[in-house]
């Protein structure tokens, strides 16, 4: 049994997913299946009241042709649309994990198959080589058909995974796995191709 779990999943179970609540338990403790939740590696703690949880998986945002999962580029275009302007929380050095979509689907499977080494594990799906919210505001800026002004916000705070590199390659290496994505060369490629899509004023 696999959950992909987001804001809304929560909600979900405490209220018309009660049935299937239940029904996940009962398979559970009857040794049937496994539970293994999935969730976006800077959300907050996602919990159950069904155990064991077998594996927690966590994924960075990610980026392909033609889909974008990431909190913090996705406001910034929204803010672009009604504003033409960027504000990076805080000094911009913060650093962030972007992976490519191909290499997500790949550990996804891997990982959701991979035998587990004890009940909780955790394994964290993402970029061992990190880019800093300002390089990658600076990514946006460059690549849209608009004038956009950048701005710093240092006491704002944003919602983010501490980055740990040797974490991400430790998963890597259990999953036996190497990365093929170039997902800065990605995103440049989706936002100019996506630009008349995106929410901004040409």
């Amino acid at each position: 049994l696999v959950v992909f779990a987001d804001d809304l999943t929560a909600t979900f179970f405490a209220g018309q997913g009660r049935e299937m609540l239940s029904t996940m338990e009962s398979l559970i403790k009857s040794g049937e299946s496994r539970l293994l939740i999935v969730q976006n590696i800077n959300y907050k703690e996602f919990s159950l009241p069904v155990s064991p949880i077998a594996k927690y998986i966590y994924v960075s945002d990610y980026i392909g042709s033609t889909n974008l999962s990431s909190n913090i580029i996705e406001s910034w275009l929204k803010k672009i649309g009604s504003q033409n302007s960027l504000t990076i929380p805080g000094d911009g050095l913060e650093e962030v994990s972007l992976i490519g979509e191909r290499d997500l689907s790949s550990l996804l499977a891997k990982a959701i198959l991979h035998p587990n080494t004890k009940v909780g594990e955790e394994l964290y799906l993402g970029n061992p080589t990190p880019i800093s919210l300002l390089n990658l505001a600076y990514i946006v800026r460059t690549n849209l058909p608009v004038k956009v002004s950048l701005n710093f916000d240092t006491d704002s705070t944003i919602n983010l995974w501490p980055y740990n590199s040797k974490v991400l390659e430790n998963s890597l290496e259990k999953l036996d796995y190497q990365l093929i994505d170039f997902p800065e060369e990605l995103l440049k490629k989706y936002l100019k191709s996506h630009a008349e899509t995106l929410p901004i004023q040409v």
